[in-house]
């Protein structure tokens, strides 16, 4: 799909939202199937009137299914739309949150149902729910065999099958792959693993995942499952939710953990992006920064952990090139303009040497959130692929992206935007977003 003359930002919109219709489509297939495997009956195991494993009372749920509702659906989704909506105000962010936390749920309930009817594991209760009769004295296993259902009398076949689907924990697998989903969104939020170490971000992210432990531990109190149900069920629902939330969002490492994967029409595919004036095709295998779409959101916010409000001015750069003092939003993020080209935010650190062939030392250009900050002290190169620092980064300095000039690039400058930093500018030449770039140690 390509940006054709005439198009407006709502057709834009409504293209990318077709973009991810397969996913949604994906996901609501996963949900449908269930409610088809769920009316198979389970496999029929053989079991022995002697084991006491499956002779416990059947007692009312502790976690009643509207209520694991509640707990795996309804709890992440409220929270990703107040996140995403009132703190980030990206709606994007709401769309890839919302999808990724529906995808997981799906994909575990589908796995999780499917497991259970192959398996055919009886319950704790399974003997409690058969019903056997007594009334002519205590049956017994055949010689040399074990029993049957034929022994039940139970007369509601959806309690008595019901008895049969024991491996995995639903509730286990649905509860924690909400959770961890939520989880892993708070800690993506928050820049958990930044290299800080911070404890009440720790206490906050582990917080949902007690909810879940909780939930699974109760499947236990209530004769529901074996010990090992549960631990399964909740290793899928990990699984899951961590696969469906790196579908839609970079590792909990990255310096823009924050924030989604970039929408998926590309950036030159847009309004004043591409040769016109956009983000131009950086070096191979590059993809562009992971910005909110320009179209659906305004990603004004910094992370919830606070990273970048501690700078006070910046140097906006006009599509001309030329410098000139500006006071946005404390919390803007989104395009910086360079020489009528559009530089999106990505990672930190490269190393040219040995990844791009430059020739200098090993670090190239990195800038914060807000705006591109360098070390008092930096220098730049001249004629070179790669903007080269003598000194490092300032450590008060919340690093966010990596410009990357295309030879024979002019020399860039460095001038003082107040504060404890430098503000690069770029007169001319084109500017490349990175990702994927790594903080030196």
């Amino acid at each position: 799909m390509f940006w054709r003359s005439g198009d407006t930002p709502r057709s834009r919109t409504s293209r990318l939202i077709w973009s991810y219709a397969p996913d949604w489509l994906v996901a609501i297939i996963f949900a449908v199937a269930f409610f088809a495997i769920d009316k198979i009956a389970p496999f029929h195991r053989q079991f022995s009137l002697d084991n006491k494993s499956i002779m416990y009372p059947h007692k009312p749920d502790t976690i009643s299914p509207s209520m694991l509702i509640v707990i795996a659906f309804a709890v992440p989704v409220v929270l990703i739309f107040a996140i995403s909506v009132f703190i980030r105000r990206s709606w994007f962010d709401l769309h890839q949150g919302w999808l990724g936390c529906v995808l997981a749920l799906a994909l575990t309930i589908v796995i999780t149902d499917t497991l259970k009817i192959t398996v055919g594991r009886h319950r704790p209760d399974f003997i409690s729910r058969c019903q056997i009769d007594i009334s002519e004295g205590v049956p017994t296993d055949p010689p040399l065999g074990l029993s049957t259902t034929a022994l039940c009398t139970q007369k509601n076949l959806k309690v008595l099958y019901d008895g049969m689907k024991s491996f995995p924990s639903g509730h286990s697998s649905l509860s924690f792959a909400g959770m961890t989903f939520l989880s892993l969104y708070l800690a993506g939020k928050l820049h958990l693993y930044d290299r800080r170490g911070h404890t009440l971000k720790a206490f906050i992210v582990l917080i949902p995942l007690l909810g879940a432990a909780l939930v699974a531990v109760s499947r236990t109190m209530d004769y529901r499952h074996h010990w090992q149900d549960v631990l399964v069920g909740s290793l899928i629902g990990i699984a899951t939710a961590y696969f469906s939330y790196r579908h839609y969002y970079p590792s909990l490492s990255s310096p823009i953990a924050h924030r989604p994967y970039s929408p998926r029409i590309p950036a030159d595919d847009a309004p004043g992006m591409g040769p016109a004036g956009g983000i131009l095709p950086g070096p191979t295998g590059f993809r562009p920064s992971d910005d909110a779409d320009p179209d659906l959101a305004f990603d004004r916010d910094s992370p919830l952990s606070g990273r970048g409000g501690s700078v006070k001015h910046h140097h906006h750069l006009p599509r001309h090139g030329a410098a000139h003092n500006g006071h946005p939003t404390s919390h803007e993020y989104g395009s910086e303009v360079v020489d009528a080209r559009t530089v999106n935010g990505s990672h930190e650190f490269t190393d040219p040497s040995s990844r791009y062939g430059g020739n200098g030392p090993s670090s190239s250009v990195a800038a914060p959130y807000h705006a591109r900050y360098l070390h008092d002290d930096s220098q730049t190169t001249t004629g070179t692929s790669q903007v080269i620092l003598n000194s490092s980064f300032s450590s008060t300095l919340p690093l966010h992206s990596a410009i990357y000039l295309n030879p024979p690039a002019a020399t860039g400058q460095a001038r003082s935007s107040g504060g404890s930093g430098q503000s690069l500018l770029l007169p001319d030449g084109p500017a490349y977003p990175l990702r994927n770039l790594r903080r030196p140690s």
